[in-house]
């Protein structure tokens, strides 16, 4: 006999969520810890293949889609200090009427500026001629390796050609993440009381003979 764990929980309002001026925030305080005349790169998680040409659901890097929410593969967030300019440029994906009626609908460079605050969009096949200027330009490059290998590979190629000072943003952006504003702390209550709710209705469910 299944057991229907949803039996007897409590409706819940909706999850709240964070507006815009919570990630913009978040991008203006990664900017003012960062080095004149710096950039900061982050790129998006890869795609996990489940089987054949069947991927897991997909999950964006922790850091990029803290900045501003950014859900898709292949993409890269570059926060740049330049000229003590703050500007946020991005590399996506480009639209694609054929690949959208399979994988859904992408943003595309028009809707990364729209949506996601980039001054700046390109598709994300142009990497090289992006990263390259940009490092060119800079005294101090933050980038983490480890997240994507296909992006550390193409920016590994880039940086030994124009070395400069290279240092892992994770310090920084941990440093950011310890602190919660009152709109972040809402989310946490409403993710607590879900999984308190979730522990109740399965204690509920246990009895000898009941497997996980």
């Amino acid at each position: 006999m299944k057991t229907n764990l949803l039996q007897g929980l409590p409706k819940l309002p909706p999850a709240p969520r964070l507006s815009k001026l919570t990630h913009l925030a978040r991008i203006s305080r990664l900017w003012e810890r960062m080095a004149d005349d710096s950039i900061c790169i982050l790129v998006s998680n890869p795609e996990r293949t489940r089987s054949n040409d069947t991927h897991f659901p997909y999950r964006q890097s922790s850091e990029l889609f803290y900045f501003n929410g950014f859900p898709e593969p292949e993409s890269v967030l570059i926060v740049s200090k330049l000229k003590g300019k703050q500007e946020l440029i991005m590399l996506v994906r480009p639209k694609n009427a054929e690949r959208e009626v399979w994988d859904g609908i992408r943003c595309g460079v028009r809707g990364a500026k729209k949506d996601y605050f980039a001054s700046r969009a390109y598709d994300v096949s142009e990497f090289g001629d992006v990263i390259s200027g940009l490092v060119a330009d800079s005294k101090v490059v933050y980038y983490g390796y480890g997240v994507n290998p296909s992006f550390d590979e193409k920016f590994r190629q880039i940086f030994e050609a124009e070395p400069q000072t290279l240092m892992n943003p994770q310090g920084i952006i941990d440093g950011l993440r310890l602190i919660k504003s009152d709109e972040e702390m809402s989310v946490h209550r409403h993710a607590c009381v879900i999984a308190a709710e979730a522990h109740k209705a399965a204690m509920l469910a246990c009895r000898p003979g009941v497997h996980e």
